[in-house]
């Protein structure tokens, strides 16, 4: 058997070894400990795991139990101390919520007969920042039935864990990312049929039975034609914005122009679209009023807008434009009284998970993605889209741009 000052020295000697380890060590007498252990199991009724799990506010207490003997040079810099004496003092100072579960596991494996646990166990520095690390807690054979002596090991792991999550994450965000481009391309495939369909119907009958049919049939081919050939362009357009928005590849160009000229412009390119509806655009806006804005930008957001108040209206209904300054911002409205929108539906318009096509009350198909583009394009030039809608009293959708330069931007 060894003598105290045997065993003390052969402890200083293996931890002069283990002062030159790359990880944290402790050195721990945790006797006091093991015979409260042996108290608990001889006077309560059920084993140390449930008498630890239902009386969690006594694991401080058997924390404080554990004497510390010595720490590596390693530990101290680990746990950000100043001496060796700052965690000499105690362990539970360095530990939070999510450390006792950890604990108690160790506890019970070891108290079981077990010589050796590890885990990954979260603490607190004595500057305060969290750390997360491997821990091994080794029971030497000669502490087996006192536990007079733990070897405690603690490698931080803290970027691992952090680089790890960082990559989930990412991970993640590919796997929905792909899922959601996926369901994307199929919604414009899936649009893309009809109207190529339209196209390629009617042109097929010209073809082939023009000497048939009268002017006027002719001319209503025609118009089908143009509004197919234009719901795609329309959808193709939507796509190529969309695509470049992945790939971060929409820069923007801003300056300071005049709304009116660039509304009025976008109004009488989708006129044709009106008139097959007998839609009537209302516009009420100052020639004066000038944004500070992306011109490209601002076109599609306004005429993915218009468009899909054309779309959701009914026939012989309005549609009105109205634009005015509001502090140091120019707000265009853009409302219409078609069939709007219940709730569920409003909050479903910019989530790419939820995105769906939706009809138009003349059967005219989209994909869903003009909205949310126009949503990313307003906001890449430090302005907002509102939409407020009801079930049959129509949308209003509100445009707010900076109308002057401002000191962020």
């Amino acid at each position: 058997m060894l003598s105290h000052s045997n065993t003390t020295s052969q402890i200083h000697s293996q931890f002069e070894i283990l002062n030159n380890l790359p990880v944290a060590v402790w050195v721990e007498n945790a006797s006091m400990l093991y015979r409260e252990l042996q108290k608990i199991s001889l006077l309560y009724n059920g084993t140390i795991q449930q008498f630890l799990e239902r009386n969690p506010h006594e694991l401080p207490r058997l924390i404080d139990l554990i004497q510390i003997i010595d720490v590596n040079d390693f530990a101290v810099s680990l746990y950000k101390a100043s001496h060796k004496n700052q965690l000499i003092k105690g362990i539970r100072n360095f530990f939070i919520k999510e450390s006792f579960q950890d604990f108690t596991k160790m506890l019970v494996s070891l108290y079981a007969g077990s010589t050796e646990y590890s885990y990954t166990s979260s603490k607190i520095t004595v500057s305060g920042h969290k750390v997360i690390t491997q821990v091994t807690v080794k029971i030497p054979q000669h502490a087996l039935h006192d536990w007079s002596q733990m070897i405690v090991t603690e490698t931080d792991i803290s970027q691992f864990i952090k680089r790890e999550v960082a990559l989930k994450i990412q991970s993640d965000k590919i796997k929905q990312d792909n899922t959601n481009k996926e369901k994307i391309l199929s919604i414009i495939a899936h649009d893309l049929k009809n109207p190529f369909n339209t196209i390629l119907g009617f042109s097929e009958l010209l073809l082939t039975k023009f000497n048939s049919f009268t002017q006027e049939q002719v001319s209503d081919f025609l118009k089908y034609i143009h509004e197919s050939a234009n719901q795609s362009y329309h959808l193709l357009s939507n796509l190529l914005n969309w695509s470049k928005m992945q790939q971060s590849g929409v820069s923007k160009n801003l300056q300071i122009f005049h709304i009116e000229p660039l509304i009025s412009n976008i109004s009488q390119l989708i006129h044709t679209t009106c008139v097959s509806k007998n839609i009537t655009i209302h516009q009420r806006i100052a020639k004066d009023i000038e944004v500070y804005a992306d011109i490209n930008m601002l076109a599609f957001v306004i005429r993915n807008v218009l468009t899909n108040a054309i779309k959701f209206s009914y026939k012989n209904s309005d549609i009105f434009i109205h634009a005015y300054e509001q502090n140091t911002d120019v707000v265009i409205e853009i409302a219409d009284e078609g069939i709007g929108m219940d709730i569920d539906t409003q909050l479903q318009l910019f989530d790419p998970e939820k995105i769906s096509s939706r009809r138009g009350t003349e059967n005219e198909c989209g994909t869903g993605i003009g909205l949310m583009l126009s949503k990313e394009f307003i906001e890449k030039q430090h302005g907002s889209l509102e939409i407020e809608s009801e079930m049959g009293k129509g949308t209003k959708v509100t445009l707010r741009i900076p109308k002057e330069k401002k000191q962020y931007l």
